[in-house]
């Protein structure tokens, strides 16, 4: 079985947009969804190592969007980006973390897959925050 297609089928049914929607219009539900998404990823580091930086992005990306200071993508993007880190944060996703050893197998391919999908509009993000005054990825004492 491919744990990481799982995740993806998973992710692109509506309910995850659908979900990733709400989180647009409400920025403090999106700060704490941020924040949940991070404190599980710095928890499991070591199983994220290969796609850490793209896990900052995305989490950046999120969190700079929800307060105003990167509003420059589209609205395509910023939803299946949030669906992914709702997914992310979700204990009802497709592989539920607690199964050892391929409990986050589906979170890896849906926040790659996410990450891939949308790289080029995540580069963009990407290098404006490396040329913006705020260079950190994630303020990480922000988002603790």
């Amino acid at each position: 079985m491919n744990y990481k297609q799982k995740g993806v089928d998973h992710l692109k049914r509506k309910f995850w947009q659908f979900k990733a929607k709400k989180y647009i219009k409400d920025k403090d539900k999106t700060k704490h969804l941020v924040k949940r998404a991070f404190n599980k990823a710095d928890k499991k580091q070591n199983i994220f190592t290969d796609i850490w930086e793209n896990i900052q992005s995305l989490f950046g990306l999120v969190s700079d969007y929800s307060r105003g200071k990167y509003t420059e993508i589209p609205v395509k993007t910023i939803i299946m980006v949030i669906a992914s880190v709702v997914y992310f944060v979700s204990p009802a996703d497709a592989i539920p973390d607690l199964i050892p050893g391929v409990g986050f197998l589906d979170d890896v391919g849906v926040l790659t897959f996410v990450f891939e999908s949308f790289k080029s509009d995540i580069e963009k993000y990407a290098l404006w925050k490396q040329n913006s005054d705020d260079s950190d990825i994630i303020d990480v004492e922000e988002i603790k």
